[in-house]
């Protein structure tokens, strides 16, 4: 009886241990899989599983095989730490991707630096994610930037004949980085910010917030905020004559949960709504590209998808690009280990990836691939759907 049980505690502890399987190298995920933010969590690792199978079948990086290791943090940075104390315990592991969450993020930076975990950004926007106060800094990022996405809403608000903006942001490091950005692009452009709004995480009224903005009758409403409190705001603003018809121009944290389906397809036909994208099927770059990944997607996981109808489309491409240029980042390193691969990172020279062409994405002073001119206005379509304006 006794030996029975050593045997089994063998096995299991053989098959649950990290380093069970030396021939495979690990990417890790550590994203919101099942709160508010699951839709581009779910694209995130889609696009991450994609890229991994052609690598694989091409011969793997070195002849190892990648493997992805997803792990759920819900959005909460707690288990986001938890998630990535149990990675930094991979020896094969060579690195981590993060999910849609900038709070998120900002909380593990420590440590992320502590361990010299490669963590690879395909979604989180918040400024100082790359920009932080490390050095060696080991996180990259193929999304938005803050700083960058600002000057590009407000802008489009410009554009849209509008004097005077009201911000409705979360209050957080992302809604915080946000204030940042879009008050110095609406100063540089000469736009009125008639006000500044915040609200939580989870927050179910914003009474206090329409009775200020109905009195600032703003001509647009800039939002930041993910799709739970996104549609709060939404539905809030519909419930006043006044503020019903002004254009919501949003970040794109709206794009990664259950917006449509909150607020109502009806209500979003009947609503002017943009917000920020850096992807789209509808007018990919390169054709050729972008028909081989949603053929791929419609094999592997959804067959009717197509152009317009595939949720969190940007975290499923930049995930892709992301895990390529690691790749080549690891080949070009000539070894597994993570600073190594962090230092090829910084010099890598070009990728054909399905956002763009990259050449030298990255440096020692800048960890964003994807800047403003990365960046377009999309609107919903009749069916919910993102579409570029």
């Amino acid at each position: 009886m006794i030996f029975r049980k050593l045997v089994i505690f063998i096995v299991v502890t053989l098959f649950s241990h990290p380093f069970a399987n030396a021939d495979k190298l690990l990417i890790g995920l550590d994203a919101d899989m099942s709160s508010g933010a699951k839709a581009g969590g779910l694209a995130i690792q889609r696009g991450a599983q994609i890229a991994i199978e052609e690598i694989n079948t091409n011969g793997g990086i070195n002849g190892k095989q990648l493997e992805l290791v997803t792990r759920d943090h819900k959005g909460n940075p707690a288990r986001g730490i938890s998630n990535l104390k149990k990675f930094a315990k991979m020896d094969n592991l060579i690195a981590v991707l993060g999910g849609v969450h900038t709070p998120v993020v900002l909380q593990e930076l420590e440590i992320i630096h502590q361990n010299k975990l490669l963590f690879l950004v395909p979604w989180a926007a918040g400024t100082p994610i790359t920009s932080n106060k490390y050095n060696p800094n080991f996180v990259f990022r193929v999304s938005i930037r803050d700083k960058e996405a600002g000057p590009v809403l407000v802008n489009y608000a410009q554009s849209i004949n509008a004097q005077s903006i009201s911000l409705v942001l979360e209050r957080t490091g992302w809604g915080r980085s946000n204030k940042a950005s879009m008050t110095a692009a609406a100063e540089s452009l000469g736009l009125n910010v008639a006000g500044i709004h915040w609200v939580n995480w989870g927050e179910k009224n914003i009474e206090t917030q329409l009775s200020a903005l109905e009195a600032e009758n703003p001509d647009a409403i800039m939002l930041v905020a993910n799709a739970p409190e996104g549609i709060v705001v939404t539905k809030g603003l519909i419930s006043s004559d006044l503020l019903k018809s002004k254009p919501i121009i949003s970040h794109w944290g709206i794009a990664g949960g259950s917006y449509v389906s909150g607020v109502g397809l009806e209500r979003i036909n009947n609503l002017d709504i943009s917000t920020i994208q850096t992807f789209s099927f509808v007018n990919a770059y390169d054709e050729e590209i972008a028909n081989r990944i949603l053929n791929t997607y419609k094999e592997k996981f959804v067959a009717d998808a197509d152009q317009k109808n595939i949720p969190g489309v940007v975290g499923l491409a930049q995930a892709y690009d992301l895990v390529h240029m690691l790749a080549i980042a690891v080949k070009d390193a000539g070894v597994f280990k993570r600073s190594k691969i962090r230092d090829a990172l910084e010099n890598l020279k070009s990728h054909k990836g399905l956002i763009k062409n990259y050449t030298s994405p990255f440096n020692a002073w800048q960890h964003d691939a994807l800047l403003r001119d990365d960046y377009f206005i999309s609107k919903f379509n009749n069916n919910g759907h993102l579409v570029p304006r």
